[in-house]
């Protein structure tokens, strides 16, 4: 089967060209297109820009909050064991990329807040709490930016490449219509399979 099918590929790379040949780079295949085709490619060009524009931002936003989440919880540790609010919450504030830095300093800041005396009431846990599932909500929103739209990008992009190769086959039937036809099918009418 592959000797069958070597022997058709050469004998269609070497069959007599009448008119002028496609090449393969970018300019000429842009030029045959007709504008259906141009585009389909103008399409997976913008999600494809926009893919790697999302990827891009996500990869800088994700190597930013590890960096500095890696050097603020050994800071805040510290300063929290000691029992200095005040410089762990400075400390959250200079780590303005950190998602685990945002967190605890929504935290630490509600916590400041309700603490009136030396006792930590059942409210001021409550509230502390809320606070930190609330700022946690917004970072998991703020790191998840541009994700869901790199899903669809990547479950629709296939489909609008092959609607572009079924109107591709189309022009190319319909070429292969309009002229003789090629080597391979005149060996076939010689020598017909029979099966």
């Amino acid at each position: 089967m592959l000797v069958v099918n070597l022997f058709t590929l050469g004998l269609w790379l070497f069959q007599e060209g009448e008119g002028a040949t496609l090449g393969f780079d970018v300019v000429s295949m842009w030029r045959a297109m007709a504008w259906p085709a141009r585009s389909v490619v103008i399409v997976l060009f913008i999600m494809s820009c926009w893919s790697i524009g999302v990827m891009i931002d996500r990869w800088i936003a994700f190597n930013a909050a590890r960096k500095q989440s890696r050097l603020f919880a050994p800071a805040v540790a510290g300063a929290l064991k000691d029992g200095k609010i005040d410089e762990a919450i400075s400390i959250a504030e200079q780590n303005k990329r950190s998602h685990l830095a945002k967190v605890v300093t929504a935290g630490l800041q509600e916590f400041q807040a309700h603490q009136v005396s030396a006792e930590i009431s059942g409210e001021t846990i409550e509230s502390s709490k809320r606070a930190l599932e609330r700022a946690s909500a917004i970072v998991h929103a703020e790191l998840k930016r541009g994700v869901s739209s790199l899903a669809t990008t990547g479950s629709t992009a296939p489909f609008v490449g092959l609607f572009g190769t079924v109107l591709g086959i189309i022009n190319a039937f319909k070429g292969i219509a309009g002229q003789n036809p090629p080597v391979w099918l005149r060996w076939q009418a010689v020598f017909p399979k029979r099966w």
